[in-house]
């Protein structure tokens, strides 16, 4: 067993999931995975996010020379490898009465994070499985619509002029759905 394995089950056995078949989901190219869990009824997703597997993020105010001698993450502005952004995110927008996964129990300084498992049906899978599109796509253009108004409430909350980069997509997606889709 690695030292990343043995550090999962003892983070798992101190957060009462010590017992739970741990079932991997295919990855990505990114650092971090998921692994869904499922234990005397309960399900949940655990994420495991090595610390400094990645190049760093920058400071604020990192002249873009500086950004460059960072690396990627730096450059692109994401926020690298660190979960406690991922946990500080969700709360934030919980505690403002917006929609986040449930964080149930996270260690950030180990990278791991047990949140609410928020199923697998893909748009794609449900539509092949005689999912009826016309309700579906009215469901996707609620959710474009949940989006717009949670960019909004998240601008007014802060008091932000940042625009979310969603925000500049939103005008495509209104006129690609104006049609009889929609």
């Amino acid at each position: 067993m690695s030292d990343r394995e043995a550090a999962m089950k003892d983070f798992l056995t101190h957060s009462g999931w010590g017992d739970a078949v741990v079932m991997p989901l295919p990855g990505d190219a990114s650092t971090r995975r998921y692994l869904r869990l499922a234990s005397r009824g309960r399900k949940a997703m655990l994420m495991d996010q090595p610390q400094n597997a990645e190049a760093p993020t920058a400071p604020a105010g990192a002249s873009e020379e500086a950004r460059r001698a960072l690396g990627y993450n730096a450059v692109a502005r994401l926020a690298g490898a660190d979960c406690a952004r991922f946990v500080a995110a969700a709360q934030w927008l919980g505690a403002h009465g917006l929609a986040a996964p449930d964080i149930y129990e996270a260690d950030p300084a180990q990278g791991f994070v047990i949140l609410e498992d928020l199923g697998d049906a893909l748009f794609a899978e449900v539509l092949a499985d005689g999912g009826v599109e016309g309700p579906l796509a009215h469901a996707a253009l609620a959710a474009v619509n949940d989006t717009a108004a949670v960019i909004v409430r998240i601008r007014v909350l802060t008091s932000h002029s940042v625009t979310p980069p969603i925000a500049r997509c939103l005008p495509a997606l209104f006129s690609f759905c104006s049609g009889t889709l929609c």
